[in-house]
């Protein structure tokens, strides 16, 4: 148990630390979410998801955690000042696979927990969304062929049956 002096004054976080804080709960928090969406699908390719844990690793300084799936990618980074943000990607072949459904109830999703009103301190300015789909399956393939290892979970969601 930590002791201070009575006079010994309390450091208080800076509004950058406390949104740093609040990014990386939310993250958590986003993952869960996109994780429940993923079990509506029959197929487990569909329902399975990477959390890599860049910090962990070491490889590149910039690089905090990366969620993904089949259909999206979540990558919590640092920018040049050291905030952390979310970087929220979409799948091309997933949308023209399945339809921009789950990509829209992902982005209310990411929307709903990000917004100033959910969080403790803005952290809208740290949330990035790309509008663009991109190629996220492939690296996702390669992630889950690569396997579990000290910092990459691989999960296969359960299906929820109706």
């Amino acid at each position: 148990m930590k002791t201070r002096k009575v006079n010994e004054p309390v450091k208080e976080l800076s509004l950058d630390e406390k949104k740093n804080i609040e990014v990386e709960r939310i993250f958590e928090q986003i993952t869960n979410s996109a994780r429940e969406l993923l079990t509506v699908f029959e197929i487990e390719k569909y329902r399975t998801t990477v959390l890599v844990e860049h910090s962990k690793i070491g490889r590149y300084e910039n690089l905090i955690r990366e969620f993904l799936s089949y259909h999206w990618n979540f990558t919590m980074s640092k920018n040049k000042q050291g905030g952390y943000v979310i970087y929220f990607g979409y799948d091309g072949e997933a949308i023209s696979k399945f339809g921009n459904r789950l990509y829209n109830d992902m982005l209310r999703k990411l929307i709903a927990l990000t917004m100033k009103e959910a969080t403790s301190v803005n952290i809208e300015d740290r949330i990035r969304v790309n509008h663009e789909p991109t190629d996220i399956h492939n690296f996702y393939y390669k992630r889950v062929m690569d396997g579990k290892t000290e910092h990459v979970t691989i999960q296969v969601q359960d299906l929820k049956t109706a």
